[in-house]
């Protein structure tokens, strides 16, 4: 964990606004992305650097509480994003006060929905979209504390059921996200 320095007078370990850890997601469009998250989370701008001839090298949003940064691909530097590579290789997960709405404001904003929304074993009302970029983001209200023991149970539920119908379902790929 990140600490602040001892005395006085010296910057911030963990700058203001922000939590110790921030994604840095990258996208073939991050000024694209940018407006995209926009209208789909309602994401704030913050700012956007370009470099000579226009490729974002580094943009700033705040969802929520939370910043995310974004830059374009840079394959010199191999920065690939997942239209690129055509796998999703992580997810964000953005609790919110009402998971359904921000869900049907994604797909409505041009998200894919892969997982539904439903009432997830671990208590959370859950669903996952998969944004025009190949990003994968879980969106996620609590709706139940539970024990350890009680998502074990719901998640051993899951699994036997999950056995039975593997390979019914697809999994999610960045095959349809965007490339330019």
């Amino acid at each position: 964990m990140a600490e602040e320095p001892g005395g006085g007078g010296g910057p911030r370990a963990v700058p203001e606004g922000f939590h110790t850890a921030t994604p840095a997601l990258v996208v073939a469009d991050a000024k694209e992305a940018v407006r995209f998250y926009e209208r789909a989370f309602g994401a704030e701008r913050i700012n956007v650097f370009e470099a000579p001839g226009g490729r974002v090298t580094h943009a700033q949003i705040r969802i929520g509480d939370s910043f995310v940064f974004l830059s374009d691909e840079f394959e010199e530097m191999n920065m690939r994003s997942p239209a690129s590579t055509g796998a999703v290789s992580s997810s964000l997960y953005l609790y919110v006060g009402d998971a359904d709405a921000l869900f049907a404001r994604a797909v409505a904003a041009g998200a894919a929905p892969v997982v539904p929304m439903s009432d997830a074993f671990w208590g959370d009302r859950h669903g996952v979209v998969l944004d025009p970029f190949g990003h994968a983001w879980s969106i996620l209200t609590r709706k139940r504390d539970m024990t350890d023991g009680e998502i074990r149970a719901g998640r051993g539920r899951v699994l036997r059921i999950g056995r039975v119908r593997r390979g019914a379902a697809g999994g999610m790929t960045a095959a349809g996200a965007r490339r330019v």
